[in-house]
């Protein structure tokens, strides 16, 4: 009897150890602008992040390149002359949940996130509201923020100035699953073959 449950206490660690981290490799980011003249908006699905349930960590990571555009000059002016995607591949959230969160119960709980996000290469300070819910032990996030273009040293041309807002609207969400670090180092890995994939496509000359 004690045996049985030395085992099953055993299992237990397991699988707490094994629950810890969580990982979302589709998360989807879009972004929308408006002004008078124009709407923009951009999307993609490919967004990697990664939850600690224990300490609350939270880390995104996305290739600038995936956002995909209804229009294809506007697409190539984000990359190329505004988030210069090339020069600065990545945008980055590296946060931390302040709230604590019950996550062996099922529930939708507003949080808080404290921490560094990183875009067109500057590093500033964010605080940004955010929804956890559990559900039947899946766990989903969704969050919609404001990014000031100027926080980040964008700069728009002032040939269409009247037509990108001074702030982009940012909606994110994502499922995650529980994956080992092993699985979460491979998927960064997978995200710098892609950028390089990219680059390397994009610098081909056609004659």
């Amino acid at each position: 009897m004690k045996i049985s449950l030395i085992l099953v206490f055993l299992q237990l660690i397991v699988i707490n150890i094994n629950a810890q981290k969580y990982a979302c490799r589709t998360g989807e980011v879009s972004f929308f602008s408006t002004t008078i003249q124009e709407d923009i908006d951009a999307k993609t699905k490919e967004a990697i992040i990664v939850l600690d349930t224990v300490t609350g960590k939270v880390y995104a990571k996305m290739l600038i390149k995936l956002f995909m555009f209804k229009k294809k000059l506007m697409q190539d002016h984000f990359n190329e002359n505004y988030l210069e995607s090339d020069k600065y591949p990545y945008g980055i959230l590296d946060a931390k949940i302040i709230e604590p969160i019950p996550y062996y119960r099922d529930g939708i709980y507003n949080v808080s996130l404290e921490g560094v996000m990183e875009i067109h290469g500057v590093r500033k300070p964010v605080k940004i509201d955010a929804v956890i819910e559990v559900k039947e032990g899946i766990i989903s996030t969704k969050t919609e923020f404001m990014v000031k273009l100027k926080d980040y040293k964008i700069d728009i041309p002032k040939i269409v100035i009247k037509l990108i807002a001074e702030e982009i609207k940012v909606n994110v969400s994502g499922f995650f699953a529980p994956f080992n670090q092993r699985y979460i180092n491979l998927l960064f890995v997978l995200d710098k073959l892609k950028f390089d994939l990219q680059r390397n496509t994009s610098n081909q000359i056609v004659y």
